[in-house]
């Protein structure tokens, strides 16, 4: 679903109000966050629940730019492409704490409504350690 933020826009964010995350390395279903680099440590598979087939939209998402792909842990949702992720640093609904976190190599934006990556924050964090 999406909701508005204050510095970024209309955004995803999953049916809890957890903003997601892509990682921009991720192209072409080649999946960079893996078990095996402890990326899913810190940002986590938005997997399907066991048994559902099919993901689902509200607000201004589009289901033509849903998919899934074979993730870490399970089904991985994509949107425009992208899997999609939760960031162990963001608490609760709101924080867009991993916006422009470059780590396991790439950097990790919101994505709007129309599927692409926002990018317009002034200034990218680091991994710190990630």
């Amino acid at each position: 679903m999406t909701a508005a933020s204050p510095t970024l826009g209309t955004i995803l964010v999953d049916s809890q109000g957890r903003t997601l995350y892509m990682l921009n390395s991720e192209t072409g279903g080649k999946l960079t966050c893996t078990v095996a680099s402890r990326c899913t440590t810190y940002w986590s598979e938005v997997d399907l629940p066991h048994g559902v087939t099919a993901a689902g939209v509200a607000g201004s998402a589009k289901s033509t730019l849903l998919g899934t792909e074979t993730g870490a842990s399970g089904t991985v949702v994509t949107y425009g492409g992208w899997p999609l992720y939760t960031f162990s640093g963001d608490s609760g609904t709101g924080p867009e704490n991993g916006e422009g976190v470059s780590s396991f190599g790439g950097t990790w934006y919101v994505l709007s409504a129309a599927g692409n990556p926002v990018t317009s924050m002034a200034s990218p964090s680091s991994g710190g350690g990630y």
